[in-house]
């Protein structure tokens, strides 16, 4: 059946329904906001919180200082690593870098899982504003409560509470990661002396990718696998703090089809069947300054900024 949709009875019907489900939309919205700024009142009076908020509505509180000497933030290219935990408005821990607090909240929260110290940028297109206001009042080894309003977050009407403790101000992320990577490279048993991969037939700094391959079995086979290769893979994933995040046995993919990160590829490609591997990942050939999250739960599962190491077995290459 045709409708006319020049009919003014039905014109009238359609205009009214578009007015009051925006009102129904702005409604819910307030009185989200509003019952928000309740509980809000709520948590600070229950608490005998004295300070006063920022204009933009954070709350700070010191709880630290560290040495009188510790590095501020001077720009919004520093970045930051803290260790923390997160609570919401009920005082229900959700989120922790801190092994001993996700173990005790394990019962109530069973997917918290411990990701080690955090590291963000101090750059609100980044990082959450609430985070970025807070920390730019502390200098190293200082800690401190950050009560976070959802309009300094993303604005889900959720009040956040972060007890924090600036660990490290970082000026220049490349040059902190390169140092963690020679740590870990100084300690790792499985060879003395892993090669740099390089991006292309060229070797200058602007053209590797940073990714090291260290063989701790050699494989039996003949060949690399190339772009187009089926591969069977098994792994483990962690971050260099040692915070596992992910395992595979019999993965089964093509190379060159983007199912893996860049840098997990190119080490891969170094490798024959039977063989296994280390390969220490650069977050510029991994997850950069994306924070990865689950995306039923919004639990964090690797932090921006990694570095990234997996454990490697190529099982099988099969020839395309």
């Amino acid at each position: 059946m045709k409708i006319n949709i020049s009919n003014p009875i039905i014109i009238f019907v359609f205009v009214l329904f578009v007015i009051l489900s925006s009102s129904c939309k702005q409604d819910l919205g307030i009185d989200s906001q509003q019952l928000e700024n309740d509980n809000l009142a709520t948590y600070i009076k229950s608490h005998a919180i004295k300070v006063q908020p920022s204009a933009d509505g954070l709350y700070f509180i010191p709880l630290s200082s560290g040495a009188t000497n510790g590095l501020s933030i001077t720009k919004s290219t520093d970045c930051i690593l803290f260790d923390y935990a997160a609570l919401n408005i009920n005082d229900h821990v959700y989120d922790s870098s801190i092994p001993v607090i996700a173990a005790i909240n394990k019962d109530s929260f069973p997917l918290l899982k411990y990701g080690g110290p955090r590291i963000i940028q101090m750059n609100v297109y980044q990082s959450p504003y609430g985070l970025v206001e807070g920390f730019g009042k502390m200098k190293e080894g200082d800690s401190a409560e950050f009560i976070i309003p959802s309009t300094l977050w993303n604005n889900d009407f959720n009040t956040r509470i972060y007890l924090v403790k600036l660990k490290k101000v970082i000026p220049d992320i490349y040059a902190y990661e390169k140092d963690l990577i020679k740590n870990f490279l100084d300690t790792c048993k499985a060879n003395a002396n892993p090669k740099l991969e390089p991006k292309d037939s060229t070797t200058t700094p602007e053209n590797v990718t940073g990714v090291y391959y260290i063989e701790t079995l050699k494989g039996d086979g003949s060949n690399n696998p190339i772009v187009g290769d089926s591969v069977d893979i098994s792994y483990k994933a962690k971050t260099i703090n040692g915070s596992y995040f992910d395992s595979a046995l019999h993965l089964k993919t093509l190379i060159g089809t983007q199912h893996f990160i860049p840098g997990f590829e190119a080490g891969v490609k170094h490798m024959k069947s039977g063989g296994k591997a280390i390969i220490i990942v650069p977050f510029r050939q991994g997850y950069g300054s994306i924070t990865v999250t689950d995306p039923n739960t919004g639990q964090i599962i690797i932090q921006s900024w990694s570095t990234l190491v997996f454990e490697v077995t190529l099982n099988i290459i099969k020839k395309n």
